[in-house]
Protein backbone atom coordinates (compact mmCIF):
# COMPACT_ATOMS: atom_id res chain seq x y z
CA UNK A 1 0.00 0.00 0.00
CA UNK A 2 3.12 2.61 0.13
CA UNK A 3 2.01 3.97 3.64
CA UNK A 4 4.93 5.29 5.62
CA UNK A 5 5.99 3.81 8.79
CA UNK A 6 5.68 5.27 11.84
CA UNK A 7 9.35 3.29 13.08
CA UNK A 8 10.72 4.96 9.70
CA UNK A 9 14.19 5.61 11.24
CA UNK A 10 16.91 8.05 8.90
CA UNK A 11 20.34 6.19 9.04
CA UNK A 12 23.42 7.83 8.88
CA UNK A 13 25.49 4.81 8.34
CA UNK A 14 28.68 4.84 5.97
CA UNK A 15 27.34 4.80 2.56
CA UNK A 16 29.45 6.17 -0.29
CA UNK A 17 26.70 5.85 -2.99
CA UNK A 18 23.00 6.51 -1.59
CA UNK A 19 21.60 6.48 -4.75
CA UNK A 20 22.81 2.92 -5.07
CA UNK A 21 19.96 1.90 -2.55
CA UNK A 22 16.45 1.22 -2.88
CA UNK A 23 15.02 3.81 -0.25
CA UNK A 24 17.74 7.40 0.84
CA UNK A 25 17.83 10.24 2.02
CA UNK A 26 19.60 13.65 1.42
CA UNK A 27 19.73 16.68 3.52
CA UNK A 28 21.38 19.60 1.66
CA UNK A 29 22.02 23.58 2.18
CA UNK A 30 21.73 26.10 -0.44
CA UNK A 31 25.11 27.82 -1.83
CA UNK A 32 25.78 30.94 -3.59
CA UNK A 33 27.93 29.51 -6.68
CA UNK A 34 26.27 30.26 -9.85
CA UNK A 35 25.97 27.13 -11.83
CA UNK A 36 23.73 25.24 -14.54
CA UNK A 37 22.38 21.96 -13.86
CA UNK A 38 21.16 19.16 -16.79
CA UNK A 39 19.00 16.49 -16.34
CA UNK A 40 15.84 15.08 -16.99
CA UNK A 41 12.43 14.63 -15.33
CA UNK A 42 10.93 12.27 -13.26
CA UNK A 43 7.08 11.97 -13.90
CA UNK A 44 4.87 12.24 -10.69
CA UNK A 45 4.17 8.95 -8.75
CA UNK A 46 0.53 7.84 -8.00
CA UNK A 47 -0.78 6.68 -4.94
CA UNK A 48 -4.18 5.16 -3.95
CA UNK A 49 -6.44 7.90 -2.59
CA UNK A 50 -5.39 9.82 0.35
CA UNK A 51 -2.17 7.48 0.91
CA UNK A 52 0.29 10.61 -0.02
CA UNK A 53 -1.65 13.28 2.16
CA UNK A 54 -0.82 10.39 4.79
CA UNK A 55 2.57 10.06 3.74
CA UNK A 56 3.31 14.06 3.97
CA UNK A 57 1.44 14.09 7.44
CA UNK A 58 3.53 11.11 8.86
CA UNK A 59 6.89 12.36 7.92
CA UNK A 60 6.39 15.63 9.07
CA UNK A 61 5.15 14.37 12.60
CA UNK A 62 8.41 11.77 12.38
CA UNK A 63 10.75 14.90 11.42
CA UNK A 64 9.37 17.52 13.81
CA UNK A 65 9.44 15.21 16.71
CA UNK A 66 13.07 14.75 16.44
CA UNK A 67 13.18 11.26 16.45
CA UNK A 68 13.86 9.80 13.32
CA UNK A 69 17.67 10.39 12.56
CA UNK A 70 19.81 7.77 14.14
CA UNK A 71 21.73 10.95 15.26
CA UNK A 72 21.32 14.76 16.17
CA UNK A 73 22.39 16.56 13.54
CA UNK A 74 22.66 20.50 13.24
CA UNK A 75 20.09 21.40 10.90
CA UNK A 76 20.17 25.07 9.43
CA UNK A 77 17.68 27.46 8.21
CA UNK A 78 16.87 26.34 4.91
CA UNK A 79 18.54 23.07 4.84
CA UNK A 80 16.45 20.69 2.41
CA UNK A 81 15.91 17.10 2.75
CA UNK A 82 14.94 14.88 0.26
CA UNK A 83 13.46 11.05 0.78
CA UNK A 84 13.53 8.92 -1.89
CA UNK A 85 11.68 5.90 -1.27
CA UNK A 86 11.14 2.77 -3.61
CA UNK A 87 7.85 1.00 -3.63
CA UNK A 88 5.70 -1.47 -5.54
CA UNK A 89 7.90 -0.54 -8.51
CA UNK A 90 7.14 2.75 -7.74
CA UNK A 91 9.97 6.07 -7.12
CA UNK A 92 8.43 8.35 -4.65
CA UNK A 93 10.11 11.38 -3.90
CA UNK A 94 8.88 13.77 -0.42
CA UNK A 95 11.18 17.20 -0.13
CA UNK A 96 10.94 19.04 3.27
CA UNK A 97 12.66 22.43 3.90
CA UNK A 98 13.92 23.63 7.79
CA UNK A 99 12.46 26.92 8.47
CA UNK A 100 12.17 28.62 11.92
CA UNK A 101 13.36 25.20 13.63
CA UNK A 102 10.68 23.32 11.70
CA UNK A 103 10.56 20.61 8.62
CA UNK A 104 8.02 21.95 6.08
CA UNK A 105 7.20 20.35 3.55
CA UNK A 106 8.24 21.64 0.05
CA UNK A 107 8.42 20.70 -3.83
CA UNK A 108 11.21 18.00 -4.73
CA UNK A 109 13.48 20.45 -7.05
CA UNK A 110 16.32 17.93 -8.91
CA UNK A 111 18.04 21.03 -10.07
CA UNK A 112 17.91 23.23 -6.81
CA UNK A 113 21.42 24.84 -6.21
CA UNK A 114 22.72 22.73 -3.21
CA UNK A 115 25.12 21.24 -1.23
CA UNK A 116 25.08 17.94 -0.12
CA UNK A 117 25.77 17.61 3.59
CA UNK A 118 24.61 14.43 4.87
CA UNK A 119 22.91 11.00 3.45
CA UNK A 120 22.18 7.81 4.49
CA UNK A 121 19.42 4.82 4.24
CA UNK A 122 15.84 4.87 5.12
CA UNK A 123 14.97 1.87 7.36
CA UNK A 124 11.38 0.70 8.07
CA UNK A 125 10.04 2.58 5.73
CA UNK A 126 6.91 1.49 4.83
CA UNK A 127 4.00 -0.51 6.98
CA UNK A 128 3.60 -3.99 6.54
Amino acid sequence: MCKISSTLKLCTCATKDPYSLKNYWILQRPHSRDEMILGETVLPHFLADGVDQFNQDTLLILLNEGNCFDVILDHREKDTLELHLSCKEKNLVYAFDFKNGKWKLSEYDPFANHDEVKHGKVGRAFTA
